[in-house]
């Protein structure tokens, strides 16, 4: 049995080594959630054990540090396709931003603004450009011709990079 032209064994090694959880219909709603609690287990702990918790910099730096790299641990493998989803990661940063008290009243976008932090959507979208980046140049160990091919009838502004999405049989 093939997963996108892949061998099953092969399929579930590599849900085992990156730790990810899948449900019944193969989403990772379920990773996405172990995610949000652990992250916002990490949250708390900074919050209650830090005597210094409520000055921004070390709140920033200990979120840069602690949090955000286990969000964004293989987010190109797992990255959240549900809206519901999306929204459960972004609390997390909404949480964080909320317990600085001078940025407490303002809005949530203006308070990343002020922090100097993009959306978590923002930084996914970002991270997988340079991945399609890194497979166009040859860079990466993945092929081009497994996901891309290039478009070869279409209208570029001066140069010949339109790419197209590969078809994939679902199963």
């Amino acid at each position: 049995m093939t997963v996108y032209n892949t061998n099953l064994n092969m399929f579930l090694t590599l849900i085992l080594i990156l730790a990810l959880n899948l449900n019944a219909s193969l989403t990772l709603s379920s990773s996405t959630l172990c995610a949000c609690y652990s992250c916002h287990f990490r949250i708390l702990c900074v919050s209650r054990h830090c005597s210094c918790s409520k000055d921004r910099y070390i709140l920033l730096s200990l979120y840069k540090s602690l949090v955000r790299p286990y969000m964004e641990y293989c987010i190109s493998a797992w990255s959240p396709h549900y809206v519901k989803d999306k929204e459960l990661l972004e609390r997390i940063q909404h949480r964080l931003t909320r317990m600085i008290p001078e940025l407490r009243n303002l809005p949530y976008l203006k308070r990343l603004e002020e922090l100097k932090l993009w959306t978590l959507e923002e930084r996914r979208t970002r991270a997988d450009l340079i991945e399609v980046y890194k497979i166009i140049r040859g860079i990466s160990s993945v092929s081009f011709d497994t996901f891309f091919e290039f478009h070869q009838y279409g209208q570029t502004r001066g140069h010949s990079l339109k790419l197209m999405k590969r078809e994939h049989r679902r199963i």
